[in-house]
């Protein structure tokens, strides 16, 4: 039987993690787009809302949702396998892999590859606690 959690653990584990984007309360958290998990340099930078994200367990039990993001309008070229999301100190928060849509990235864009001063948006983005 595979360990799994009570609602509102669920719940209570999907805020405290999107919680940590807004640490500090100082200036905003940001989802930044990658070339690779170990790259330094983004190529795009989107500041999250402050708070970044609603409250977990509204439409569906561990699933936070963030509340709207400033799109990046002066992306770097590259293409993008991976982002993370920091809280306004830079401190990693959490991290994926990104595809196009039709892939199996955590994040789905309709392009990976990214031109000098592309805009980049994302209009949602979730996170879920673990069952």
């Amino acid at each position: 039987m595979a360990i799994t959690h009570s609602n509102a653990v669920r719940n209570a584990v999907a805020n405290t993690v999107v919680d940590a984007v807004d640490a500090l309360g100082v200036g905003t958290g940001t989802l930044n787009f990658r070339a690779a998990a170990d790259a330094v340099a983004s190529i795009a930078t989107l500041p999250f809302q402050n708070p970044a994200f609603g409250a977990a367990g509204v439409v569906t039990v561990g699933l936070a949702t963030a509340n709207p993001i400033t799109d990046d309008t002066t992306a770097v070229a590259g293409t993008v396998s991976h982002f993370d999301v920091k809280d306004s100190t830079a401190a990693t928060i959490f991290q994926g892999t990104v595809s196009i849509t039709t892939g199996t990235g955590d994040i789905k864009l309709s392009s990976v590859e990214i031109g000098t001063n592309d805009t980049i948006s994302v209009s949602l983005l979730t996170y879920t606690a673990p069952l």
